[in-house]
Order: C-alpha cells, then structure tokens, then sequence
C-alpha cells in the first residue's frame, strides 16, 4: 500500500483482470552448418528471405575442401525453407580448418591484399574466411585528379571476374573525410549490418596516403571511358569438412558462441537442422546425437534428421536404432530439384529444409496441433527413390516418414511420427504441441515468481491456463465434445503439501487432451440384402 502523509484525494491504479496467456511462436528455424561465408560466432543473424540469407552466406555456391568441390547443402536447406513457407531462419555458419584471427571483425587474415608506397601501405581484407572471400575489388576513378573513386566488390577466382555482389560509391583519397576508405570499410564496425553484410575491411597506415592511393590504383591512360583498376584477394579457403566437434560448437561469452551453442541465447528457436551432415557418413550420426542433445537441453525445441542419400529402406531401419526421442523426428528419402548452381541439371539434396518450411507453413494455415504432413513438397521435382506401399509398411511403424509421389497429387509428406519408442509420444503434432502449451505457459506465467504463494496467486495462475486453454480447445486444437472433456487444471492445497509451500514450490496440474492425426483411414463396406416393401 503506498504511504499518504498529507491531506488530499489519491488515485491509484488497480487491475481487476487475470494475467493473460499468449501463444509462442513454433515456426522459427535454426540452420547449422558450413556457407561460402558469413559471420561464425556470436548471435545467429535471423534471415527472413533466402535474398538475405545470399547476401550475408553467400548462396548456393559449391564450397571446395582442399581440390574437393562439395555440394552447399546448407544453402540450399535455406533455399527450400522459403520455398515451402518458412519465415524466420536462424543461421550458424561452421567451419573446420580456417585461419579465425578476430569473430569481431576481420575474421580472416588470409583473404587479403596490400599494397605499400613511399611509406604508407593500404591493406584489403575479407571480413570473414573462405574461398569465396577471394574478392577482386575494383576501382573506378571518377574524376582526373583521382581523388574520388567508387568500388565494387565482385567475386573472383583468380583468373576470372565475377558479379557484382556489394558496392560503395563516392570515396574519396582524403583520410580526414568520413568517406575515405578506412572509414567506409573499418575494420570493427560500429553498425551491426555492416558487421555482417560488408564483404571487405580496409585499414590505411603511415606514409602521404592520399599519394600513395593516386599512384598504386593507376588505371593507365585517363582518356579511357572508364579508367579502373583491379586488386585481387586471395588466400582464402573453405578448410575441410567439418566434424561433430564444429557442428556442437563452443559457448564463448568474450568472442562469442559457435555452432549448436550459439543458438542457446535465441528463446524463439522450435526446429533444429544440420542437412548438410547428411552428406558426411563418418559425421552424420555423431552430428544428429549433438542436435538431440541440444534439443533435450532447450526443451522446447524438435531436430529434423536426414537420412542419407542412397540408403536403403533397410539401411535407414538400421540407422534409426540409435534413436529413441520424441524431440526428433527422421524423413527419407532424398528431394530431387533443379542445381541452381548450373554445373548439374538436377541435383538430390536432404529433405530437412524443406520439412522445416512446411512445418513453418502448416503452424500458420492450420496450427501446431495439426501433423505436418499430407503436404506437397514444394519445389520437388520428384524424389531420390520412389518409396511404394509395402516399403512403407516397414518403415512408418518404426518412426521413419517417407516421402512419396501420387499420380495427380503431387510429391508429399507422407508420416508424421517422431523417432520415440514410447506410444504417448508418438507423433511429431503430439510433441510440437506441448512444447507450444508448456513454453507458452511458461514464458507468460514469470510474474508470479516471488509472489506471495496463496490463494490469491493459486485463483489467478488457475484462471488465466483456463482461459488459455478455453480458447485452445474453442479453437478446435484439443479433442472433447465439452471444455470440461478437454482440458482441467488443479492448484491448491490437493497439488501442494505444507513443506512443498515451505520451500518456495507453487505446482500446477494441467491435463489437455490432444488431437491425434487419423493416420489411418477406414471404411468398413459390406453387402446389403435388400428387404422387400
């Protein structure tokens, strides 16, 4: 009660109403896994169209291991996770064998480029690792006296000159003016978009800068139409494949977390990938054990897991034995859709990315409650291999979901159960959905913590999941023909002993009865005598 010294009228404030519960998102993504480039530590950036995921990792270009050109199956995850309904994706780049000397800036000594006169040295460095971050960079003089100058970063391999993939325009030679050339590319940026989009930092030392500019980036003769000149990168290199020691990562408070444990800071993050382990048969069952541990320490959080390209319906049987958790969930076989690289006509990648954007798009046109399956897989051309009916048989019982094509209905998601032995947590809308309860309970509920722990805080903690779950069940996501058949909830003296209250403990029982998928569907036909008059 606030303190009245004096004499006079006093208006307070009160609230009548209970606490009200909001529904948490189930849709946000996590993607790990190596890209051409991109930051490697710290919070995982949130791309929201795969035009943003290109601008900051680099697309669907291959990435090469030491002469091996290996297939960007992270990229392309990205790519069929918009496609299919996806809308924010949590991305952590991993790497295993490059130069990492800063995760704050210049993240790769290697990528550069120098060039000294008469004392002053101009420096061009990649902002992150990679074969890609062999950037040319080109300047283009924009007056006589060279003093003023645009720059283009276009990608480069050495002997040949790429697209145009970033640009600043207007710089100038001066070193005191906010648009020369250390101050446009510093090596720390302040802003975090410059952090991650600017391909290149450049740092400027000793010696006549402004001349020493003017006479390195000579473009020859000035009556040309448009006088320029070339500074190539090099050095860089995308390492070797990565192992399940990069894919679980290391938390780091200083320079910042890396791989699975970079995502431990983001509370919105439901679904769980790594496609791209899929392609590495030494790595894939070590890097899919680090996910489910992930997923169990999170919680509220489900892997999708790719089996490999070319398994057998029995070699996948064999694989899943090394699962037991309804936190996962298994899909096979592979998609087939068109290289957008070019260099193949059609290419199979692991079907996760699309799986986590149609469970994306089922959360938003139809909800959490619903299986996400019996949905087209979009962008599939066909699949790896034509599972029929009789394979099925075999492998849906065993929590293996197939993906199957039907003649006039497309390519679609056929299973939707989870990689648990345990009959309750059998499928994937089961699990998703009480995670979606449970964490929407949770992260609405803080305000009571401290509060004194008696009827007052047992009615409204009691009414407020009531109404949540009313309008759960009003919306048709849990199964009774009554409000009473579909949920109930008990705090009080029956849910709490006298010492339970002694040391700090308030429990709350709350029972919903969930809708399960009618995976089965059937009729029952019979012959009818037909009876006279």
């Amino acid at each position: 009660m606030p303190e009245y010294r004096a004499p006079g009228v006093f208006v307070e404030e009160i609230s009548f109403r209970q606490k009200s519960i909001e529904g948490v998102g189930t849709s946000a993504t996590a993607l790990v896994g190596p890209t051409c480039t991109g930051p490697l530590r710290g919070r995982p950036e949130v791309i929201t169209s795969f035009s943003e995921f290109v601008r900051i990792y680099g697309g669907c270009a291959d990435l090469d291991y030491a002469g091996a050109v290996v297939t960007n199956y992270t990229a392309l995850a990205a790519r069929a996770f918009f496609d299919n309904g996806g809308t924010q994706l949590f991305v952590s780049r991993i790497v295993n064998g490059v130069n990492e000397s800063d995760s704050r800036g210049d993240l790769s000594s290697a990528c550069r480029a120098s060039k000294t006169s008469a004392g002053a040295t101009v420096t061009f460095r990649s902002r992150f690792p990679g074969a890609m971050g062999n950037y040319t960079l080109e300047i283009r003089w924009r007056d006589s006296l060279r003093r003023t100058f645009d720059l283009d970063v276009r990608l480069g391999n050495g002997t040949s000159i790429g697209d145009v993939i970033w640009s600043h325009t207007n710089l100038t030679t001066a070193r005191d003016q906010i648009n020369s050339l250390d101050k446009a590319l510093p090596v720390f940026p302040q802003k975090r978009e410059d952090q991650v989009i600017q391909p290149v930092s450049c740092e400027l030392g000793g010696g006549d800068v402004p001349s020493m500019l003017q006479s390195l980036f000579d473009p020859g003769p000035l009556n040309s139409p448009q006088p320029r000149y070339l500074i190539t990168l090099s050095g860089g290199s995308d390492g070797t494949q990565p192992t399940a020691v990069d894919y679980a990562g290391e938390i780091d408070d200083f320079l910042g977390s890396t791989g699975l444990a970079a995502f431990e800071s983001s509370e919105d993050i439901a679904i769980v990938m790594a496609p791209a382990a899929a392609a590495d048969e030494a790595a894939h069952t070590a890097v899919l054990l680090e996910i489910q541990k992930h997923c169990r320490k999170m919680r509220y959080r489900i892997g999708i897991a790719d089996s490999r390209k070319g398994m057998t319906p029995e070699e996948v049987q064999t694989f899943r034995t090394v699962f037991d958790d309804s936190r996962m969930a298994l899909y096979h076989p592979w998609v087939v859709v068109t290289d957008p690289t070019g260099r193949q006509t059609n290419i199979a990648v692991p079907p996760s990315g699309f799986i986590a954007g149609i469970y994306a798009r089922n959360d938003v046109e139809r909800g959490v409650h619903k299986a996400p399956a019996n949905e087209v897989v979009r962008g599939a051309l066909r699949f790896e291999q034509d599972i029929n009916k009789f394979q099925q048989d075999v492998l849906n019982p065993v929590g293996i979901n197939c993906l199957r094509s039907f003649p006039g209905r497309g390519n679609r998601v056929w299973g939707a159960r989870t990689l648990s032995s345990d009959p309750e947590w059998k499928y994937v809308n089961v699990r998703r959905y009480f995670m979606y309860l449970e964490r929407s309970i949770e992260t609405s509920t803080r305000w009571a913590v401290f509060e004194p722990n008696g009827d007052t805080l047992w009615n409204n903690i009691r009414g407020s999941i009531e109404d949540f779950l009313f309008n759960e069940w009003h919306n048709g996501q849990l199964l009774g023909a009554t409000a009473k058949e579909a949920y109930f909830t008990r705090c009080d003296r029956s849910t709490m002993t006298q010492n339970d209250l002694d040391n700090g403990l308030m429990i709350c029982v709350v029972g919903v009865a969930t809708i399960k998928p009618a995976e089965f569907i059937i009729f029952r036909v019979s012959q009818k005598t037909a009876v006279a008059g």
